[in-house]
């Protein structure tokens, strides 16, 4: 069975009891699964970390190399907060995500990642903590309850491994060729850093990186 990889970066977890609805979820549904969780997160409760050590499809791990695991062949899913670098590392390796963001920038991927846009993943709703203070997500609130998420996930994985998953998993690998050819002799990121080194950097300095 196809693994996937859960990982929330090096800054950032969520503070609800989300996470441990949803990896008791796919602990159920026996996805083989690579939980990166160290000391400095919330704990995981006894009586779920207890299930997930004796699982013979889950591992727990306080670090793990993240393209390593991202380019391969076994990994079909990302759980991520969708932090910039782990995005375009995912995409990177034609990775589609299950995107779980937290704050800054990563809501704003995340709605990227999903149907609203590129279609390489799905966007969780049910699972993002509850703040009154701040405008509706889109015109939608979380229900707040574990009953939501659970009902949400199950969801999500169902389509993900389906032939709904199949597709946003094209999508990516479309991604994964565009992205290998960005350093390309014509290729875009190059042609932008040509511009940005044309536009704001002085005569010398652009001599001396002409061989750009």
């Amino acid at each position: 069975m196809d693994i996937g990889q859960a990982c929330f970066g090096s800054a950032y977890w969520p503070l609800n009891e989300a996470p441990w609805k949803v990896f008791e979820v796919i602990h159920e549904r026996q996805i083989p699964m690579i939980l990166v969780h160290d000391n400095s997160r919330p704990p995981i409760p006894d009586s779920l970390r207890a299930k997930l050590e004796s699982s013979d499809t889950i591992l727990i791990s306080a670090w793990a190399p993240q393209n390593a695991i991202l380019a391969h062949k076994a990994t079909a899913w990302f759980i991520t907060h969708c932090g910039q670098n782990s995005v375009l590392e995912s995409l990177s390796h034609g990775m589609p995500m299950i995107a779980w963001p937290i704050e800054l920038d990563q809501t704003t991927n995340a709605m990227y990642i999903g149907d609203l846009k590129h279609q390489v993943g799905y966007e969780l709703l049910e699972v993002l903590e509850r703040d009154e203070s701040k405008p509706l997500r889109r015109g939608y609130t979380p229900r707040g309850t574990l009953d939501a998420v659970e009902k949400e996930i199950r969801i999500v994985l169902q389509n993900a491994f389906g032939l709904d998953g199949a597709e946003k998993r094209r999508n990516a690998e479309i991604f994964k060729e565009k992205i290998s050819h960005l350093w390309d002799k014509d290729g875009d990121a190059r042609l932008e850093l040509r511009r940005f080194v044309k536009d704001y950097l002085s005569e010398d300095k652009i001599h001396n990186l002409s061989r750009l």
